[in-house]
């Protein structure tokens, strides 16, 4: 199991990811840069991977409050202000699963 650290993108501009830093456990390999889409309280979002393999003494909570990633994010397809929802006509969010890359 691997903690990494990720920096949230930002509403006003998509390639920015700043701000406060968020632990999550890597369910899938992931590197340093990596654009993943994270599980937040409010569906999903677009992070950054800014560290991986994070000590647990690092993260603020105990390790069971962790969410998982588990795909990277497809940013020509993904709209940040629309992932967690639905609108009329628009065609569903595709992730890309590392399982496929890997076996490419």
């Amino acid at each position: 199991m691997s903690i990494v650290l990720v920096k949230f993108q930002s509403k006003k501009n998509p390639d920015d990811f700043s701000g406060k830093e968020y632990s999550y456990i890597a369910g899938i390999p992931l590197n340093v840069g990596d654009i993943v889409k994270v599980p937040t309280a409010n569906g999903f979002g677009i992070g950054k991977v800014v560290e991986i393999d994070v000590p647990s003494n690092k993260i603020g909570c105990p390790l069971d409050k962790l969410k998982r990633i588990q795909h990277l994010a497809n940013l020509d397809e993904e709209n940040p202000q629309n992932l967690g929802k639905r609108e009329k006509g628009m065609q569903p969010l595709t992730i890309t699963d590392t399982a496929d890359e890997i076996s490419a």
